[in-house]
């Protein structure tokens, strides 16, 4: 993929801008594990992430929203296989906000609303398989080891793991997968939108890495476009059940070619022209995530855009129209009966003379 990247002070300052979501704490973002320096703390309550399976190859660009006070910190995020990193281009996921925006329909309101508004391996260290540098990103990817030397790691570069990221990251070293450690430097507080990243690494099976977010003591938000030749749904055991979060899909449908217009959406898309939208949101991320994302081809291929609903006033010197027409009409009904009652009353008195 074509990758443009801005170094410098004005990626810092401007990336970390980005997304605009309202931070609430979290020690762990959905994908992986922010991991800050000792004494300091940096929080996560959202992420954004665009994934496709192409030919064996997963590609996962990913967005963070962060607020902390901390000026650098360490993001965890496992993989299946060992992972290339890249930097992504920093208008993807405006571009795909605007092309998944709902559909608006405006309703005239004549009356006045009536009660308010609705609103595993053996004991040797990881492997350092590769580390590049992106601007105030830089990228390790480990290979291989234990829990204790993963975190033997981290620790040699002035990070630690909480109790609950350290069990997070037990299950996927005994499953064999490989982490990709990522540092982010600043001169001020990490705020904002993270600069996105491009995690590339073979997998069979499109699937997106969860289960750290259990470590999360606050609510989690997680927006995923998924990107294929058709529709894509959840197969997961955590998208069913009593204790999942609440996850929908929010947009469904077909892009043309012509709409791709940001360089780093078109080449990430490629052949393919489906894009499903999902949002999740955990209110007790340790009670709701038990599993990995794992998408799977849905039965069809329906298009869906929800439609948001915009109420327009229509008023007349400050007042709504709908009591003032009913009024009228209440006059001119009252009038015309009048005007009956008084004629049948001359005809009568008449007719007596």
């Amino acid at each position: 993929m074509s990758i443009r990247l801005r170094l410098g002070a004005a990626i810092v300052a401007g990336a970390l801008a980005l997304v605009g979501f309202t931070a609430v704490g979290a020690e762990a973002c959905a994908c992986g594990a922010m991991v800050p320096p000792k004494g300091s703390s940096v929080d996560v309550d959202a992420e954004r992430a665009l994934v496709k399976l192409d030919s064996g190859v997963e590609t996962i660009a990913l967005q963070l929203n962060m607020l902390g006070g901390s000026t650098e910190a360490a993001l965890v995020v496992p993989t299946p296989a060992p992972a290339r990193v890249s930097a992504g281009d920093t208008d993807m996921f405006t571009r795909l906000d605007e092309l998944t925006e709902p559909e608006v329909r405006v309703v005239n309101d004549w009356w006045p609303s009536i009660g308010g508004d609705g609103a595993t391996a053996v004991g040797s260290a990881p492997t350092v398989v590769r580390q590049v540098q992106l601007g105030p990103l830089e990228a390790t990817t480990l290979k291989g080891g234990t829990t204790k030397s993963l975190k033997k790691w981290l620790s040699a570069h002035h990070y630690v793991l909480s109790p609950a990221v350290r069990d997070g990251l037990a299950d996927y070293v005994r499953r064999g997968w490989s982490f990709v450690a990522v540092r982010l430097k600043s001169h001020r507080d990490l705020n904002g939108g993270t600069p996105p990243l491009l995690i590339k690494f073979p997998s069979k099976t499109l699937v997106y890495p969860m289960r750290l977010s259990r470590a999360a003591t606050e609510p989690q938000h997680v927006r995923m476009y998924v990107v294929g030749q058709h529709k894509m749904t959840r197969a997961d055991s955590d998208n069913s059940g009593s204790a999942a979060g609440s996850s929908s899909v929010e947009w469904a449908g077909r892009i043309a070619s012509a709409d791709l217009d940001n360089a780093g959406l078109k080449e990430f898309f490629g052949t393919n022209d489906y894009l499903t939208v999902f949002s999740s949101v955990y209110t007790d991320p340790r009670l709701q995530i038990s599993s990995d994302y794992r998408f799977v081809r849905a039965g069809d291929d329906d298009p869906y855009q929800p439609v948001q609903t915009r109420h327009h006033s229509v008023q007349v010197g400050g007042i709504y129209a709908g009591p003032l027409i009913a009024v009228a009409v209440a006059v001119l009904v009252l009038a015309g009966i009048i005007t009956l009652v008084v004629r049948v009353l001359r005809r009568r008195k008449t007719s007596t003379l």
